[in-house]
């Protein structure tokens, strides 16, 4: 029988696909046959791309081999940590003695440690992008005493509160709080989850006369603007350092009521998270009803999307029970029981939104085998069709393969936990489609719970009785298992690990390492598949698990290094980064030493890695690898480094990677319809010089979690010294997408950098004539790829909108060169008229248009 690749590997696979055929290039970057000579480090071979020029030897900025360390006895040992002294939040940072190799502290951590060549420093500097550098003499270090350098940040970021007639919002409360990077399991639609990004201490500043806050910042971060006359009304927002944030408030809060969907009774205590998908930087936000069911909400824009947090999305609908409202599914989800989220896109006058909770009706109680008492457990319900998938018992993980609770990296909403036994089966698991079959079909309910072997529940709806009370499970104990991973050198091994038992049909556990440890994870008896690198290559057998709690697990690979070259001085090393893997994920690596114009990236597992400032790395990593849908696999192309086993491969510093200069212009809109742009940088592999002789049109990859250049006051930019320099620039204005979609955004101008422009734009009213229809018609219109300053192609030229024909339809930000807009696939002209507005009729049948 063929072997499978993991189920997730493959779901991963299409995600990195479609964000490949919907985001990014899909055209081969391709650069000059990797060349070959000795290395500086005997044994080591080169192995790189050759990204300008070719591969030179070794060497650091005086021309001179790298000197050996020099171990002094009766050196100081220096070791610490570097924080943000405004949140006292961990920075990657460079540290460089004036003597012997520099180090980069731990992003996740801030800590450091020298190698112990500290003969004869005098001056240690410190430094890291978007702060001010510290140079610390050695007479300050007290040997074996933590060395806390706090380093303060030097770039001014801007929050501009006013309310919708254009007022300035004074005495407003403005949170600001360091934004953590996002944990490497968190599925694409959860990027805007400001609970995730959390971290460190917060500063509260209120606005002045202007309606405006200040702060210098040197890493993103998690705005909360505070307002209204109801406690709890705010509103989240990630701003990236230098950023100017507007936001506009309405002059008083809308209430969403939160009800029984059956006897209109007001729920206390119910949460829900919301999001504003059309506003720039907006992130989702936490709320919760009070004793009278009401919640209260900034209407800041629409449409405002609701939805009940983490697992609780699944566990209930949410029904709109007034005009203005309809209802929605996350991710892409939009049929079925999958709609369980509320789409807002009117305020009435009343100014309350009323909104009903249904429950799905299925039951579990989850008791203990032995004793019979409920279990509070942390728990997964998958639906498995007994005809599809075969026996429980696998030899292999597929689509049929259920995930343990222990399991986060996968579909962190499907984690529910039992309260007093009690599980309430997720609506998406019990009616997946729209249109269940009739009459329903039996199936298998599995379910997984912490420290407890799995079960599995058969379950007819078709002879099953509403009144029968909750299904029980009784659920046997399960040892409780860790492993520590390591290399043959004894050093830790700390990527990606999953373990899947095989007799169960579960993946127990997929995490990274803590120090080499991975888990914990339940075990129920059988063997256990160890997934290393995304392939199946080792194992634990019962009896080494059965003695031992942690499992010792030797990862007998080799490890080789890139050493980069020609860095241009001055630049903050810190910023630079190695991502492994082929998929659209990928795990980072700093720098481990630095020293002049090199730096080396060390202990590295084998395989493919794509190198670059993280900023500049994020832009291109999809343009690097190629998508083999045939043979089902992610390939990488040339223009990645390629590190292999106890080698070391070096690579020319690559000119994209630093504008080397100060690059500024502007951007403005004009007109009726002018709205926030976002600025978009597009970088490529190659730089602006890619684009020399193109004969055909560049195809450009965005994306709503792209990095974005800040736009001041005026429209102007900033391209800095040490920032990478886009390829491109492109104009963008945000859509409505669903649930935390990374598209909802269409291109309005493509120009390069350097350059200023000003783009003319209009609104269009639409009017729905005779009675709406039940359901939202789609909305869009298109750019003509031509008429860009430079002509580009783009997956963003076409937005494309649901419109509740309930309530008219106000599009903002329309270009003037707009002639056509489609209604539910019908074609209407666009005339815009001289004060900038096109209003448009539609009556039903849509058939025609009445311009006015």
């Amino acid at each position: 029988m063929q072997k499978l690749r993991p189920w997730w590997s493959r779901s991963m696979l299409v995600v990195g696909a479609l964000l490949l055929l919907c985001l990014l290039v899909s055209r081969l970057l391709t650069n000059s046959e990797l060349e070959q000579e000795p290395g500086a480090h005997g044994d080591s071979t080169i192995d790189a791309p050759a990204l300008s020029g070719s591969l030179e030897e070794i060497k650091d900025e005086r021309g001179q081999e790298p000197r050996a360390a020099v171990h002094d006895t009766n050196g100081v040992e220096i070791f610490g940590r570097v924080i943000d002294d405004s949140f006292g939040f961990p920075v990657p940072a460079s540290i460089s003695p004036d003597f012997g190799n520099g180090t980069i502290s731990a992003g996740a951590s801030g800590e450091f440690r020298l190698e112990p060549d500290t003969l004869n420093w005098s001056l240690l500097r410190v430094s890291a992008l978007g702060y001010e550098h510290q140079v610390i003499p050695r007479a300050s270090v007290r040997p074996g005493i933590e060395l806390l350098v706090r380093l303060r940040p030097s770039v001014l970021t801007t929050v501009s509160v006013e309310f919708e007639d254009g007022a300035p919002a004074v005495g407003v409360e403005v949170v600001w709080r360091p934004a953590a990077d996002q944990s490497a399991g968190s599925q694409i639609r959860d990027w805007i989850d400001s609970s995730v990004h959390e971290g460190g201490r917060e500063l509260v500043r209120t606005t002045d006369s202007m309606g405006i806050v200040r702060l210098a910042t040197g890493t993103n971060s998690l705005v909360t603007v505070r307002a209204g006359s109801q406690a709890g009304a705010k509103k989240n927002f990630l701003v990236e350092p230098g950023d100017l944030l507007r936001v506009r408030l309405p002059r008083s809060e809308a209430s969403l009521l939160i009800v029984d969907a059956h006897t209109r009774t007001p729920l206390a205590g119910i949460e829900l998270d919301l999001w504003t998908p059309r506003e720039p930087s907006a992130m989702s936000q936490r709320v919760r009803s009070d004793h009278e069911g009401r919640i209260p909400i900034l209407a800041s824009s629409l449409p405002i999307l609701v939805r009940r947090p983490g697992p609780l999305v699944w566990e209930s609908e949410l029904l709109p029970l007034g005009s203005g409202m309809t209802r929605a599914g996350p991710g892409g989800v939009s049929q079925g029981a999958g709609r369980t989220m509320v789409r807002i896109d009117a305020i009435p006058e009343s100014r309350v939104l009323t909104i009903g909770i249904l429950g799905c009706g299925l039951q579990l109680y989850l008791v203990d085998d032995a004793t019979g008492d409920p279990l509070d457990v942390a728990v997964r319900v998958r639906r498995r069709n007994p005809a599809l998938c075969g026996p429980v018992r696998a030899a292999e993980v597929s689509g049929c393969t259920a995930l343990s609770p222990r399991s986060t990296f996968l579909d962190p909403d499907g984690i529910g936990r039992s309260k007093d036994g009690i599980v309430n089966v997720s609506c998406w698991v019990l009616n997946p489609t729209e249109r269940p079959p009739n009459p329903p079909l039996p199936y298998d309910l599995v379910v997984t719970a912490e420290g407890r072997a799995p079960s599995v529940v058969h379950y007819d709806p078709g002879t099953a009785r509403a009144d029968a009370g909750p299904i029980v499970v009784q659920l046997r104990k399960a040892q409780v298992r860790r492993v520590h991973a390591h290399y043959p050198d004894g050093s830790p091994y700390r990527d990606e690990l999953a373990f899947y038992e095989p007799r169960e049909d579960v993946l127990c556990s997929r995490s990274r390492g803590n120090d080499g440890i991975y888990g914990p994870f339940d075990w129920s008896g059988g063997n256990i598949l160890v997934e290393v690198e995304g392939r199946w290559e080792l194992g634990l057998d019962p009896p080494r698990l059965e003695s031992n709690e942690v499992v010792d697990l030797l990862i007998d690979k080799r490890l080789g290094s890139i050493v980069l070259t020609r860095i241009p001085a001055g630049y903050p090393v810190s910023e630079l980064v190695a991502m492994s893997g082929t998929g659209p994920g990928g795990d980072y690596h700093r720098a481990s030493t630095s020293m002049g114009a090199q730096c080396r990236f060390e202990r590295l597992p084998a395989g493919s890695y794509l190198l670059g400032p993280k900023r500049w790395l994020e832009g291109v990593k999809l343009q690097t690898l190629q998508v083999n849908e045939a043979a089902g696999t992610v390939d990488p192309r040339a223009s990645r480094v390629t590190v292999l086993p106890a080698k070391s491969c070096a690579v020319l510093w690559n000119p994209a990677w630093a504008a080397g200069r100060i690059i500024e212009g502007y951007v403005r809109l004009t007109g009726p319809g002018s709205t926030q742009p976002i600025l978009t940088p597009w970088y490529s592999y190659g730089g602006a010089a890619e684009l020399a002789g193109r004969a055909q049109l560049t195809m450009l990859g965005l994306g709503r979690k792209q990095a974005r250049v800040p736009l001041g006051p005026d429209g102007g930019y900033c391209i800095r010294e040490h920032d990478p320099v886009p390829t491109l620039l492109a104009v963008a204005i945000l859509d409505e997408t669903p649930w935390g979609g990374i598209n909802g955004m269409h291109v309005v101008e493509v120009f390069e950098p350097g350059e200023s422009v000003s783009i003319e734009v209009g609104s269009i009213d639409l009017h729905w004539i005779g009675a709406p229809r039940a359901m939202p018609v789609q909305v869009e219109y298109s750019i003509s790829e031509s008429s860009y300053q430079y002509p580009a192609k783009s997956y963003f030229m076409r937005p494309r909108m649901a419109w509740n024909t309930e309530v008219p339809l106000t599009l903002n930000g329309v270009p003037k060169q707009v002639r056509e807009l489609l209604v539910d696939g019908k074609s209407f002209r666009v005339d815009f008229g001289a004060d900038g507005w096109a209003r448009i009729e539609i009556a039903e049948p849509v058939s025609e248009t009445r311009a006015k």
